[in-house]
């Protein structure tokens, strides 16, 4: 229930409300988000100049 409450005001931003509570197990995903992208982008740019795939980069 705290989890929905916590939804709704995110989505409401009522403005006597200070503070943002938090959800049960959240992470912030960016960190995630940016690598799945550097990676979708090195083996596009792979794939366009013919270069075989690489796993990871430098090491």
């Amino acid at each position: 229930m705290k989890e929905l409450e916590s939804l709704i005001l995110r989505i409401t931003k009522p403005s006597g409300n200070k503070m943002a509570g938090k959800f049960v197990r959240s992470e912030d995903l960016k960190w995630r988000f940016r690598k799945a992208i550097r990676e979708m982008h090195r083996r596009w740019e792979d794939e366009m100049i013919g270069r075989a795939p690489t796993t990871e980069r430098g090491k």
